[in-house]
């Protein structure tokens, strides 16, 4: 649990015990208590500078609290850090977890390439179709040719099972993008990549918001369908076009800026109005290739590695 999150469930507490009738007024309204304003959604913002917190926002702020695990009458012992800790008091220790997961910013990584990369000094081996299991702060070094994000967790798996279906060379590693558990992949892999000079490639679905995430930091590359093999019988998702409409416009503006390559993929996507998953792509047999961003400089070295 951050530092920040801990005043926050402090200053929670904090108002959710007094019994007073009268609204709890705090000046200024910033920091803890424009966040707990914001996350709890209660408490009255009284003229830009102050919050009033009335006998309603107060129960609101009970359940809030309930939500996270936390009884307002104990609150947060000084001493607590982690889950286990917090596990003693909390009314239930599964409900306060999430914020901890992120704050210990896990990691899921899994070999790929002809050779294993370097992990702490250590060569990163798993078990077939495995993957290890990290926290960021735990990593203190890592040597690889290049690093693939992958955007969903049941292509990560899969890719775990079968690497050798990415047909690269070199000390390669996997790392899931995002997810509830492992929230922080993205993030490390753009530092990784700009620090240590390791290309960066990046596995997206094939629809607008997975393109826009191509280009969202200056990548070597995209792992991407065939376009010529997407045939009619590959499950094509409208939905996925129509709920992301407002990344649309600018789509081509933006690769022609950042990552031009793209462009056929981007016009497919408009002309066809639809997206393919990475789940649909594989069920459907669909080649991938490696595409590379010409314009892209990581530290030390440049985007195209033969």
């Amino acid at each position: 649990m951050t530092e920040k999150r801990r005043e926050m469930i402090e200053a929670a507490c904090e108002i959710a015990r007094v019994d007073d009738a009268a609204p709890r007024v705090i000046k200024p309204y910033r920091g803890i208590y424009r966040r707990l304003h914001r996350e709890a959604e209660t408490g009255e913002v009284v003229g830009g500078r102050s919050i009033a917190f009335a006998t309603v926002d107060r129960q609101i702020l009970r359940y809030w609290l309930r939500g996270e695990g936390i009884d307002p009458e104990v609150g947060i012992p000084s001493w607590a850090r982690g889950r286990s800790d917090l596990a003693g008091f909390q009314t239930d220790e599964k409900a306060g977890a999430e914020a901890i997961t992120a704050h210990r910013a896990l990691l899921a990584l899994a070999p790929a390439g002809d050779a294993p990369a370097d992990i702490n000094t250590s060569s990163l081996v798993v078990p077939s179709g495995g993957f290890l299991v990290l926290s960021q702060a735990a990593i203190s070094s890592i040597q690889c040719d290049w690093i693939l994000t992958v955007e969903n967790f049941e292509t990560f798996l899969a890719l775990c099972a079968e690497p050798d279906r990415l047909g690269r060379a070199g000390r390669g590693v996997l790392v899931l993008r995002t997810s509830p558990c492992f929230p922080a992949g993205m993030r490390w892999v753009r530092k990784v990549a700009r620090v240590e000079g390791i290309f960066h490639w990046h596995a997206p679905d094939l629809d607008p918001q997975g393109l826009s995430h191509c280009m969202e930091c200056p990548i070597a590359g995209a792992w991407l369908p065939r376009l010529e093999a997407i045939t009619k019988d590959v499950r094509r998702n409208t939905d996925l076009y129509d709920h992301q409409q407002s990344i649309v416009p600018g789509l081509k503006e933006r690769a022609a800026n950042r990552f031009q390559a793209l462009a056929r993929w981007i016009d497919w996507v408009c002309e066809e109005q639809c997206g393919v998953t990475q789940e649909a792509a594989f069920a459907g047999g669909i080649p991938f290739e490696w595409v590379a961003n010409a314009r892209t400089i990581i530290t030390g070295r440049g985007c195209f590695d033969g």
